[in-house]
């Protein structure tokens, strides 16, 4: 249940806010500023030591998220999106929590986490994740027939509900620690032995350097003299800005070309939704083979899809119901390339990170994910924005926006040698 809640937010205001908004005329400005209200998950790397403490304080921190959550779900259901006053102030804070309780659950997942289970609570968490996007994808495709109100008094509702579980279910959970603990009292000192060897001992070898983190000029520094970094940090903040773009203005271009925001919300935001977690699968085909060259592959592909889309767009109105079919072909072939290269760049942050000293791997490559999330929400919002302010068209939207896709390209031949082992 909590990871089904952990994958709401995100979509929630990537894929369906902004068609509401749209469809009540907000200016696509001012719907480009309000994905700037994501921006509290890039500091999850500032915040993080708050939940990281151990035990009883990340269920402490977990509990008051989620409670946080549940009252400001219920302040959105009260404050129309276009009443910004009210509305911006709660989403903000609402971003704000869902970071924490996102950070706080992830930490209390790996410290109660055996060694032998990790495999399967990823498993648990990427099916969590899916099931909450899609069901934001589900909520668009209704949303002719359901008021904003109800939705977010619904999503109070869910968070209620993982509240409930993460006061009654979590206390239950107990440490690789207190299993020692546990185990130390016991008279059977073979038992003891072959099950912490199955434990989880990453906690007592450095666990919390990313917790502890030192903002100096100098430990950044070190941490970007480790080889690939710094290419691999250029590489996050531009590879999703084209992409992103397209996936964030198509749908609203729909709306403006009078399809309803039901039909626009199936294919953007449910089926769309649905390749990508296709997407996310097929990415396990890469992971034998070299991180770099599968990303290469991925960029050839959403290169020419982002062109398709393009072109569909410019001869919208001379063959709007083919245009209007290939364009939705080329929009769901973006979520799936992008969700499988997405998988690829994240193995590849990955190899990075662990050429880093062995305490200073966490701390890289969540600087790295870190970046990766302000080039995807922070700087895609912005270029979005300042385009509309200075009046481009779509046409002229989406063409910036795929010459940004296609200029990545260039950028993976200029990876150094130690990128491609």
């Amino acid at each position: 249940m909590l990871y089904y809640l952990q994958g709401i937010p995100f979509s929630l205001q990537t894929r369906y806010l902004p068609l509401l908004l749209r469809e009540n005329g907000e200016t696509l400005f001012n719907i480009g500023l309000y994905k700037l209200a994501i921006v509290p998950w890039t500091f999850k790397i500032l915040w993080a030591p708050m939940s990281a403490l151990r035990g009883d304080g990340r269920r402490k921190w977990l509990n008051a998220s989620l409670a946080g959550l549940t009252f400001l779900s219920l302040i959105l259901s009260r404050s129309p999106p276009w009443s910004t006053s009210c509305f911006i102030p709660a989403l903000i804070m609402y971003n704000v929590m869902a970071s924490l309780s996102d950070v706080a659950l992830d930490t209390l997942v790996d410290e109660v986490s055996e060694a032998r289970r990790v495999y399967y609570a990823d498993s648990i968490q990427f099916a969590g994740n899916c099931a909450g996007a899609l069901t934001v994808g589900m909520v668009a495709c209704i949303t002719d027939h359901i008021k904003w109100q109800g939705i977010f008094a619904g999503l109070a509702a869910l968070y209620f509900i993982g509240l409930v579980d993460s006061t009654s279910i979590l206390p239950l959970w107990q440490t690789p620690r207190s299993r020692r603990k546990l185990l130390s009292k016991s008279s059977v000192r073979r038992t003891r032995r072959s099950v912490s060897q199955d434990l989880d001992c990453s906690l007592d070898n450095g666990q919390e350097s990313y917790y502890s983190i030192k903002f100096t000029r100098s430990y950044m520094t070190k941490l970007l003299k480790v080889d690939g970094s710094w290419w691999m940090l250029h590489m996050l903040l531009v590879y999703k800005i084209g992409e992103q773009g397209i996936m964030n203005n198509f749908p609203l271009y729909l709306l403006d070309k009078d399809y309803s925001i039901s039909d626009v919300g199936f294919w953007t935001a449910f089926f769309s939704q649905a390749m990508s977690v296709a997407g996310s699968i097929f990415a396990f085909y890469f992971r034998t083979r070299t991180p770099l060259r599968a990303i290469l592959i991925h960029l050839l592909a959403r290169a020419l899809f982002t062109c398709c889309l393009w072109i569909a767009v410019l001869t919208w109105d001379t063959y709007p119901h083919t245009t209007y079919v290939c364009s939705l072909a080329s929009f769901a072939a973006l979520f799936f390339i992008s969700a499988s290269m997405t998988s690829c760049v994240f193995q590849m942050v990955l190899r990075v990170s662990q050429r880093a000293p062995k305490e200073n791997r966490k701390d890289l490559f969540h600087l790295l994910i870190t970046v990766d999330v302000v080039g995807k929400v922070f700087f895609t919002a912005l270029l979005g924005s300042f385009m509309q302010l200075l009046g481009f068209l779509y046409v002229g939207m989406f063409g910036v926006f795929v010459a940004s896709s296609i200029l990545c390209i260039p950028l993976v031949k200029m990876a150094p040698k130690s990128v491609h082992v």
